[in-house]
């Protein structure tokens, strides 16, 4: 029995998804939780591997079980086991091979900005301040360069040699948008490089603040090589929305994101 877990997570206080042995993370927790109602030990799969810091509001894993568990049961059980910063929201029975990296044919992500006048110490768990003034109208039309494929050598770690389209992504959608004093840049593609769309929210806010330039940030989309890097903004404004798949493989239920939902 191969079930899917959609699973919504805090990631503040935590080292990354991906499980390391001396450090606190949210494979190491969900891992914990399904042994303690299993009775044994087990290795989960994971959509992505969120970074330290980043936030997902429907991480996709899968574990086995030889026993049937109602699904309620499995959900009940482990959101008893574990912390408040992780929930699980839906489980799934899906095939024995199906994969949760590899099946999926889409992830979304937003990151989120706030330009209110004074800082908000509770706001900064999920949001970057930025400056008030920004050039909105500008972001807008930023956002509009990074959709299709495109070499994104300049936004990200290369994590394997030898292979020269290793950096080119296809962007499906990227919007920006303005509700009162939130900023989301919304970002939708096939995969993502490290840290891709924590540098293409800095590009961002770099055109936002003048400092960069329309055909600067085409230049850099492109591939052209540059002097200077590109900066990463911190991972706190980061949240992985969805992972998508073919239908046949896995449907569920994709909550609506609220504004409120990043109001302290």
């Amino acid at each position: 029995m191969n079930i899917a877990l959609i699973v919504e997570y805090d990631g503040t206080d935590f080292n990354g998804f991906q499980y390391q042995p001396d450090s606190n993370t949210i494979q190491g927790e969900i891992e914990k939780a399904i042994e303690k109602f299993l009775k044994s030990k087990i290795r989960i799969r994971g959509a992505g591997r969120t970074d330290s810091g980043v936030h997902a509001k429907a991480q996709i894993i899968t574990f086995r079980t030889v026993k049937n568990y109602s699904l309620n049961d499995v959900i009940n059980a482990l959101n008893y086991y574990l912390p408040a910063a992780i929930s699980v929201h839906d489980a799934v029975i899906v095939s024995d091979n199906f994969d949760p990296r590899h099946d999926a044919y889409s992830r979304q992500y937003r990151y989120t900005m706030y330009c209110g006048d004074q800082e908000s110490p509770l706001n900064n768990r999920m949001a970057l301040k930025v400056p008030v003034n920004l050039n909105i109208e500008l972001m807008k039309e930023a956002v509009k360069i990074f959709h299709g494929i495109h070499d994104f050598k300049n936004f990200g770690k290369i994590s394997s040699r030898g292979k020269s389209d290793i950096t080119i992504r296809e962007i499906y959608q990227s919007a920006l948008s303005v509700k009162n004093e939130w900023i989301f840049f919304d970002i939708e593609g096939n995969s993502f490089l490290t840290h891709q769309v924590r540098m293409m929210t800095g590009a961002l806010l770099s055109v936002g603040e003048e400092k960069l330039t329309l055909d600067h940030l085409k230049y850099m989309v492109d591939g052209n090589l540059l002097t200077k890097s590109v900066v990463k903004l911190p991972p706190n404004g980061l949240c992985l929305i969805k992972v998508r798949y073919p239908d046949h493989l896995l449907r569920y239920k994709e909550e609506q994101i609220e504004y409120s939902e990043y109001r302290a």
